[in-house]
């Protein structure tokens, strides 16, 4: 994990909303989904209580794909804002870059292990691919997956 000194200075800001990005299809269904899931509980438990609660959990629990999330890369490492919680992690966390069909995964772990997914940051594209992948490959090692 080596820093360039040609690496760019300015932070590249991008902004991923999977319930406006995806296929509407996709989008409308996953709503009925989490929409049934809240009304059935409503009705097994008797209680419209019980139905909000449920709902509430689910959006919550499916954040990042209900809700914009905003992602900058610069000098200092990454940071995602989602629901107005920032995550700022610097470049020397990060050991290992997977490339994915639509992202990098970041892993402070120098080879695959279960803890991966607790301790990673999985950075999406949207249209800027090149670019996040070249700014990566600044500061971290990429390797394909």
């Amino acid at each position: 994990m080596a820093k360039n000194a040609g690496a760019a200075d300015a932070a590249v800001c991008w902004t991923v909303h999977p319930l406006r990005q995806e296929r509407l299809s996709k989008s409308l269904l996953l709503v009925a989904i989490v929409g049934g899931v809240s009304y059935s509980v409503a009705l097994s438990f008797g209680q419209a209580g019980y139905g909000l609660l449920s709902l509430c959990i689910l959006v919550f629990s499916l954040a990042h794909y209900f809700f914009p999330a905003r992602y900058k890369i610069d000098p200092l490492g990454i940071s995602r804002t989602l629901l107005a919680r920032e995550l700022t992690r610097p470049w020397s966390d990060f050991r290992r870059v997977d490339a994915r069909g639509n992202g990098l995964f970041l892993s402070p772990f120098s080879k695959p292990t279960r803890l991966d997914s607790f301790r990673g940051i999985f950075l999406p594209f949207h249209k800027n691919g090149e670019q996040v992948v070249y700014y990566v490959q600044q500061y971290v090692d990429l390797r394909a997956d």
